[in-house]
């Protein structure tokens, strides 16, 4: 059975993240987007592990760790580990195509109360750019 890998859509600053069976609700304190492509590009251009930290609010922080497979740290009052068989190409793959698919929502991350319209278009430019490098990039490895 295939694992999963699944980015709600956000939601005032919230977006629920599901990765194998695990689940929970990031909130707005990390740009989650952001993170993402960032970290996705580093791990691809420096042939680095795919590092994403993730803040919970009062339930916790979340770490994610892929190379081969997917590792989870999540703390809270107490640290749960959680192992997937994922690697970092699937994980930043599933991650931006979703990302992509639901690109305006992603886009408000941080203006969900303000919705400027000009940074909105700026966000999404530049995540969708950054989107087309990570392609380039997976294309890349694969090809080698």
């Amino acid at each position: 059975m295939k694992e999963k890998t699944v980015l709600g859509i956000p939601d005032s600053g919230w977006v629920n993240i599901t990765i194998g069976d695990f689940n929970c609700t990031a909130s707005y304190i990390t740009n989650v987007p952001f993170d993402i492509v960032n970290n996705s590009i580093l791990s691809l251009k420096e042939e680095m592990p795919f590092c994403l930290y993730l803040h919970l609010e009062a339930y916790g922080e979340v770490n994610i760790y892929s190379e081969l497979k997917t590792y989870i740290i999540h703390e809270n009052n107490k640290t749960d580990f959680y192992s997937f068989d994922i690697s970092k190409e699937q994980i930043i793959s599933s991650f931006i195509e979703q990302i992509k698919d639901n690109i305006t929502e992603w886009a408000m991350w941080e203006d969900f109360e303000d919705e400027d319209r000009e940074e909105i278009e700026n966000n999404k430019r530049e995540l969708l750019e950054k989107i087309e490098t990570i392609k380039a990039l997976l294309k890349k490895k694969q090809d080698n």
